[in-house]
């Protein structure tokens, strides 16, 4: 028979294993003694004390946590012994995901992690798709805060980031279209056409000569596909085309667009709403791809430099992307890389059943809000690799303000998040129209 064991203190599964089958042993015996008897009174004093450990285990199923100190961290909350739940600012690095139902508290909890990030100097962009973060530039609390509504945001996809060559972009670019798009099979249309658009140009990357997605479009027509094959990709390239482009009005009206260096040491908020799904996906991932490329340029640091949060992760890592035949998706490729350069990437969604793998895998950060759908919950449950008990506590106790942290360098707990609430500041207009260069950008809204 095993010797007293704390339950906290060793790996859960097969301690608890071990835990039944000592209580199993214990009752056979006592079986065989007769009542009252000495050894019948000790025996039952280590079954009664066995079974609490249980009821213990069962009621809270985790292990303590080993606190971190407050510097170069941030605090999502406290554990239920009043304890602070940091998570050191480098394994952000190493990127995070959320998960949780509409109203779980996710929003609630990006303010909490973007307040913090903002107090140590740490700049951040936030995707904003429904929105809901505009208020951020009313609140004193931030400095600088950025809110480019994607009416007023000039961007030229074709344009390559500085310092990369644009024969380089061009495959990079035919990567990221064709994956935005659902249109993997047609990259290699599209790396041809634009090759001979920007060989037409002398491989130039002045903003006058680099084509922008309206020449593009125009150039798909004019291509002579090879085959009925090519053929019917043309088609669908020419097709997403035209609606990208008749959907997005100016946005893509430009020959260069704002770049990368005058908005990676700023906080900023891009809000897509209203915006087109396939040109959503197609901004958000040319913006990450550049600044993975602007970065890639740097030295390796493990020291976190930058924050992307995405509030709706499925729209850029859907688990489709992960279906295609042609290797491992270029998204993939940046998720992992990225971490190398500083850049964290916070993504969040309700739904982690629709997400790629690869993300759920290389988050070092996994956050689990209440969620009453049991596939969404499950799903979340085995990537943080949960037991029986651990999940049963969580499909009781999870409610609004309470997460499931899991974090590689601090451990697994329950953790209570403080509401934030945005300071009250006086309302924010956004102008219909503005305009000025971007090196005159202000802290409000700036145009092009």
């Amino acid at each position: 028979m095993s010797d007293y064991f704390n339950l906290r203190s060793l790996k859960q599964g097969r301690l608890l294993e071990q835990n039944l089958r000592d209580q199993i042993q214990l009752h056979d015996r006592l079986q065989e003694l007769e009542d009252g008897s000495v050894e019948a009174e000790k025996l039952q004093e280590q079954l009664t004390k066995l079974q609490r450990q249980k009821l213990e285990y069962l009621q809270h199923p985790f292990q303590p946590i080993n606190i971190q100190g407050a510097d170069n961290s941030i605090e999502l909350g406290q554990t239920e012994n009043g304890e602070p739940y940091r998570i050191p600012l480098d394994q952000l690095t190493k990127h995070s995901l959320t998960v949780g139902e509409t109203g779980a508290g996710k929003t609630n909890l990006n303010y909490l992690i973007l307040q913090q990030l903002n107090q140590q100097g740490i700049p951040f962009w936030v995707f904003d798709v429904d929105p809901e973060y505009h208020s951020l530039l009313a609140d004193d609390r931030f400095e600088d805060v950025l809110v480019i509504p994607w009416r007023h945001l000039k961007i030229n996809p074709l344009y390559p980031p500085e310092g990369i060559r644009p024969s380089r972009w061009i495959q990079e670019f035919a990567d990221l279209f064709g994956e935005s798009q659902a249109l993997i099979s047609s990259r290699n249309l599209v790396y041809r056409v634009l090759s001979d658009c920007y060989s037409a140009q002398r491989m130039n990357p002045d903003p006058q000569k680099v084509p922008d997605l309206e020449i593009l479009e125009q150039q798909i027509r004019e291509y002579s596909p090879r085959d009925h094959v090519e053929r019917g990709y043309r088609s669908r390239v020419r097709d997403r085309l035209e609606t990208i482009n008749e959907a997005t009005g100016p946005l893509f009206d430009c020959r260069r667009g704002i770049p990368i260096r005058e908005l990676v040491n700023r906080n900023v908020v891009f809000q897509f709403d209203g915006l087109l799904d396939d040109a959503q996906r197609l901004v958000m991932e040319t913006l990450l791809y550049k600044l993975h490329l602007y970065r890639h340029q740097q030295p390796v640091t493990s020291q976190l430099r930058h924050v992307t949060i995405i509030d709706e992760a499925y729209d850029m890592f859907p688990e489709e992307k992960e279906d295609n035949k042609k290797g491992q998706p270029r998204i993939n490729v940046i998720l992992k890389r990225t971490r190398k350069r500083g850049n964290g990437i916070l993504a969040a969604d309700q739904e982690a059943t629709k997400l790629m793998e690869s993300l759920k895998a290389n988050t070092a950060t996994k956050i689990l809000l209440p969620s009453t759908d049991e596939q969404q919950f499950e799903s979340m449950s085995r990537s943080i690799g949960l037991d029986t008990e651990q999940k049963e506590w969580c499909r009781n106790q999870l409610e609004t303000g309470t997460a499931l942290v899991y974090n590689r360098a601090t451990g697994l707990a329950p953790v209570d998040i403080p509401l934030v609430k945005p300071s009250e500041g006086e309302e924010v207009n956004i102008p219909a129209e503005m305009g000025g260069e971007w090196s005159e950008l202000k802290k409000s809204v700036v145009s092009d």
